[in-house]
């Protein structure tokens, strides 16, 4: 029907391939902030040299994930009750990690991080809420217009690739990252059209491997970091030409399609759960052990590596399920609870000791 929106049928179970693949996802994430500098041997390049690669598409990928998980409301309210804990999750951790602003009562910069949100204006980590929230309502707004109105859309987001220079100039004044949303609003929505569309039971994983394999290598080869035709939106550079931001999105859509088609491997399910609390406390957690990097030689890098790795993964994971055992909906607006609201993701035993926690749910 003309301007109404396209709903994820009510029956949908969770994918658990999805939330593996957004836990996958995570932990590149904490590569690709990991202070390599202090690692030392072999182990710096390959973790230097992961970290290139996974900031070819990792970002947008989250992205495109949330753009497949969104279900469009009819009700603006209910779209809204939707974005409240992301909204309320990214004020309280960007003023908890901007204290001084508060305490030297700073109202014109605390001003700046309210309404502008974006990565001017925070210097942190913290820029990827703001986006998450524009991308979600700017689907929100695709799926309820006309089909022709529809197209204004894609307009804009093709200007942010065609005019990829006046958008990074005038990106540090664009209100919360909307700029970043409508360049991932393509991406998203195809990758989300392949995702609902996909054959049930389908297991064909060579061919989306091997796009993807093919498209990241034409990025890494083409584009590499720093070149003149790449664009720095928010924290993270992305192709500013056709041609490479093709590739782009088949890089992603490929990623996504390959990830549905395989078993999900059960800790990247947790990863992917709690990816939120992961995300919002790797960068304490890294900072906090970087000190401890520097007493290892060649030999103990890559054991130092994998525990300081798994420290910024594990540690999240167990805050999130106490708070979210102590009080769900409170933990959901501070970004502590995990992805799934059954039960079973608030226990430990269930976590860590049982293979069937978060079963089948409803999307939400």
């Amino acid at each position: 029907m003309r301007g109404q929106a396209e709903e994820i049928p009510a029956t949908a179970a969770r994918d658990q391939s999805l939330d593996a693949l957004r836990g996958a996802l995570i932990i590149a994430v904490i590569v690709g902030h990991f202070p390599f500098q202090k690692l030392a041997g072999p182990t710096h390049d390959v973790v230097w040299a992961l970290g290139e690669i996974f900031y070819l598409f990792h970002v947008s990928a989250f992205f495109a994930l949330s753009g497949v998980l969104v279900k469009p409301f009819k009700s603006w309210s209910n779209t809204v009750r939707g974005v409240a804990p992301l909204i309320t999750a990214y004020l309280f951790w960007v003023l908890v990690s901007r204290a001084e602003y508060v305490t030297g009562l700073q109202w014109v910069r605390i001003a700046d991080l309210v309404v502008f949100a974006n990565s001017r204006a925070i210097n942190g980590i913290m820029w990827f809420l703001p986006v998450l929230v524009s991308l979600r309502l700017v689907m929100q707004a695709y799926f309820s217009v006309p089909r022709p109105v529809r197209l204004l859309f894609l307009a804009v987001s093709a200007g942010t690739v065609l005019f990829h220079g006046e958008v990074e100039r005038i990106h540090g004044w664009v209100p919360w990252g909307l700029d970043t949303a409508f360049y991932h609003l393509p991406i998203a929505l195809a990758a989300r059209h392949l995702y609902l569309n996909r054959r049930p039971g389908d297991a064909r994983f060579v061919v989306p491997a091997l796009l993807f394999l093919v498209a990241v290598a034409a990025l890494y080869i083409f584009q590499p970091m720093g070149v003149l035709h790449r664009i720095l939106i928010a924290d993270f550079v992305v192709p500013a030409n056709p041609p490479l931001y093709l590739a782009l999105g088949v890089t992603v859509c490929a990623l996504i399609v390959a990830a549905a088609r395989i078993r999900p491997p059960y800790f990247l399910v947790v990863a992917g759960l709690f990816s939120f609390p992961i995300y919002i406390l790797h960068a304490k957690l890294l900072q906090v052990g970087s000190g401890f990097i520097g007493i290892g030689g060649p030999w103990l890098s890559p054991i130092l590596f994998v525990l300081l790795t798994a420290a910024a993964t594990l540690i999240p994971v167990l805050v999130s399920a106490v708070a979210s055992a102590v009080s769900f909906p409170l933990a959901r607006y501070f970004g502590m609870a995990p992805g799934s609201p059954d039960p079973r993701w608030r226990s430990l035993r269930s976590i860590f000791l049982r293979r069937d926690g978060g079963g089948p749910v409803q999307p939400t």
